[in-house]
């Protein structure tokens, strides 16, 4: 919904298809028993955004705006050979923009995400502080804090 020069609120609502286990590739790296092969899977996930702009004057506008960031890999399971994380993030967004004629603006904008899930951890097995070329792998809870501060602008210099 829009009020021109004075307001609009958004949302939009994602659906991500799931898609059917298929390999990826097959390796011998960092495993002296054979082969593995690496597959992905993709789950069906919904995610949404929110968000409003208020217009303080015809030169000041001020936007802020709430997402989810769900993951779309399955759920780690122990021993599966799998390079994704399983992460549900959550996040705001909180920006400014300047327009200083009708040529031109300048915006600044803070983005804050947050998620728990899973991760795996994998590190190479060594004995007697000798690396023997084989990996191990456990999956471990994961956290993921992030900010984001990006600054961005246009100019019209057909005027």
């Amino acid at each position: 919904y829009q009020r021109k020069e004075s307001f609009a609120v958004a949302l939009d609502i994602k659906l991500h298809g799931p898609l059917a286990r298929y390999p990826v590739f097959t390796h011998s790296l960092f495993n002296t028993q054979g082969l593995t092969t690496v597959t992905n899977q993709r789950n069906l996930v919904v995610n949404f955004n929110i968000g409003g702009e208020f217009y303080l004057n015809p030169k000041w506008i001020l936007r802020a705006g709430f997402f989810s960031n769900f993951s779309s890999y399955p759920v780690l399971e122990k021993g599966a050979v799998q390079d994704q994380d399983h992460l549900h993030m959550y996040g705001v967004t909180f920006g400014g923009t300047y327009r200083s004629s009708d040529t031109g603006t300048l915006s600044l904008i803070l983005q804050a995400q947050y998620g728990t899930g899973q991760s795996m951890a994998s590190w190479l097995a060594s004995t007697g502080g000798n690396a023997d070329g084989s990996a191990s792998s456990e999956v471990v809870d994961a956290r993921d804090i992030s900010l984001v501060v990006s600054v961005g602008g246009s100019f019209d210099l057909s005027r």
